[in-house]
């Protein structure tokens, strides 16, 4: 027996179970192997077993090249956002070879207070669609800016971002050229982009700050960003 189960087993109690593993082989082989149409019926058991595990083995294996499949080859669509002059614009571009399809965008734009984040007005939805998005082309929309986000003044009692915000949050969807329904979904704030001027320091000059924010670390932003302005000149937009 050996040495590390010596310690833990009686030399008796291993003895016993030895016996009793060898009967029970003993008794499964006289039952399966001692009548030849009992044997059969054991022999093309283990062989639909078998052929059982290499099904599963090849669909595995077919799933993971279709995934590789997909991976390399599906569509994949990547939505950017930027402020132009005449409001919010939105892009999406494909970077794969499969067309996507059915591609549907809504932005819901939400005006709210901050800080305490309360809504201050219904929820505005634009809804966006485009049948296909081929390779390297590409699909976009503007959406009108709020006009409070037109100018914005430094003001003491009113510090930068202001009293409203404007949350903006995209969920698009599409297929992505093998029949798989893709969602993806994104937050920002829009706040107002405003220009500082630094007189000294290692970052002397001009500076912007402001524009969309994610939603995960705008408040962290807020303070950084109150902190770079705070006491230089604000240039006009």
């Amino acid at each position: 027996m050996p040495n590390y189960l010596r310690g833990n087993w009686g030399g008796k109690m291993w003895s016993n179970l030895r016996a009793a593993l060898t009967f029970f082989w003993r008794k499964i082989r006289t039952f399966c192997f001692s009548d030849p149409n009992r044997a059969m019926a054991t022999f093309n058991a283990f062989i639909a077993m078998a052929s059982i595990v290499t099904a599963i083995a090849i669909i595995r294996q077919t799933s993971l090249m279709r995934n590789q499949l997909v991976s390399t080859l599906g569509a994949v669509l990547r939505l950017d956002s930027s402020i132009e002059p005449a409001g919010l614009l939105i892009a999406l571009a494909n970077f794969h070879d499969a067309v996507a399809t059915n591609i549907r965008v809504r932005v819901t734009m939400a005006q709210r207070s901050f800080p305490g984040n309360r809504p201050l007005a219904k929820t505005v939805d634009t809804d966006l669609y485009s049948p296909v998005i081929a390779r390297d082309k590409g699909f976009s929309a503007i959406i009108p800016k709020p006009k409070s986000l037109e100018v914005y003044h430094n003001n003491e009692n009113e510090p930068w971002p202001g009293e409203v915000v404007y949350e903006y949050r995209f969920e698009y969807s599409y297929k992505n050229g093998f029949d798989e329904l893709i969602s993806e979904s994104s937050c920002f704030i829009w706040t107002p982009v405003i220009q500082y001027v630094r007189d000294s320091g290692p970052d002397v000059g001009n500076h912007t700050v402001g524009g969309l924010i994610s939603c995960d670390v705008f408040e962290s932003s807020v303070d950084t960003i109150r902190d770079l302005i705070k006491g230089a000149p604000i240039l006009k937009n």
